[in-house]
């Protein structure tokens, strides 16, 4: 009975891998949602996003942009790369002071190739751009780490300043 269900998982993850990754429009749909998720961030970057790029490992993240949504623009195809242009609504890189005229929306280009069937985001790779509410509870978890693990002052001062601009941009964009 244990094979059986082993079975099901490993043929459910790879009929996921190949649905999500068989057109440039379903490949980039999935990565900026985990993109806007948060599995980007931090030294250990999530497998399933590892899939969907082109070399199979992306660099590890320790900044982020901080957005309100996304939409997709434009696909423009090749037979076998295509240049994304994406939207971020509202985004505002992270920094120790916020300053509400930073907030703004940020258009850019991301290039994927289709390798042995499966359409992967390539480099350059942009910096994770996550939603409010998301990167809020990321940064409260790295103080409470730091906390916990006896960081110094200066890592926790600077996390606890990110963090309080991080909460006046999500005031920001109630507005």
């Amino acid at each position: 009975m244990k094979l059986c269900g082993l079975i099901v998982i490993v043929i459910a993850a790879s009929s996921y891998a190949s649905y999500t990754c068989e057109t440039p429009e379903k490949a980039i749909t999935a990565y900026l949602k985990y993109d806007l998720d948060g599995q980007r961030l931090g030294r250990k970057v999530s497998a399933d996003i590892d899939k969907l790029t082109e070399n199979q490992h992306e660099p590890a993240w320790d900044v982020m942009t901080l957005i309100k949504g996304y939409t997709i623009q434009s696909i423009k195809q090749t037979r076998d790369s295509a240049v994304i242009k994406v939207m971020f609504q509202r985004s505002w890189e992270t920094a120790r002071k916020f300053n509400p005229e930073k907030i703004k929306d940020e258009v850019i280009e991301i290039n994927m190739q289709e390798i042995e069937g499966c359409w992967k985001v390539g480099p350059p790779f942009y910096q994770p751009h996550v939603s409010s509410e998301v990167a809020l509870k990321h940064l409260e978890n790295l103080l409470e780490n730091e906390k916990k693990h006896g960081s110094g002052k200066d890592y926790m001062d600077y996390t606890n300043c990110v963090l309080n601009s991080a909460r006046r941009y999500v005031d920001a964009i109630k507005k």
